[in-house]
């Protein structure tokens, strides 16, 4: 009696010992899993940044070169998609931009570009001055600067 009484406490302790070691481990597992989980998060956060950045700015560059070759004759809204991402461009002439909307006083030769671009929770602007030579019709670029997006 005295050796079965024995075994039963020598599994008991055997038992217990192993389900603590096994809860260790699982949380072990856990927090590995969860803080490379985070890490991963924090590195695409900043690949889709990038890739809004580039597309807001590549929407200012469409703009000034459609400018250059079109010579819009009102001003202009268009959009478009680079990699899945909408880009939103506003292009203002010969007038000054206020709030959303091309207002005078005219200047001649010049225009304003407003270039947006959002994916996610990620958003971008780059506002963009040109101006016209009368002359050449080359266009040269006066401000071109990322702007804080609403």
């Amino acid at each position: 009696m005295i050796v079965l009484d024995l075994k039963k406490r020598n599994g008991a302790i055997a038992m217990s010992t192993i389900m603590i070691v096994g809860v260790i481990v699982f949380e072990i597992a856990i927090a590995a899993l969860l803080s490379s989980y985070l890490i991963g998060q924090e590195g695409s956060g900043l690949k889709i940044s990038s890739a809004v950045s580039f597309a807001a700015r590549a929407g200012a560059n469409d703009a000034i070169r459609r400018v250059a070759i079109n010579n819009f004759s009102t001003s202009s809204y268009y959009t478009f998609t680079i990699n899945n991402i909408p880009v939103s461009v506003f292009v203002c002439k010969e007038l000054t931009y206020t709030a959303g909307e091309c207002l005078s006083p005219a200047i001649p030769n010049k225009y304003e570009i407003i270039s947006s671009a959002s994916y996610l929770n990620k958003k971008n602007a780059y506002k963009v001055v040109i101006s016209i030579d009368a002359n050449t019709a080359q266009p040269t670029v006066e401000y071109f600067q990322e702007v804080p997006v609403n």
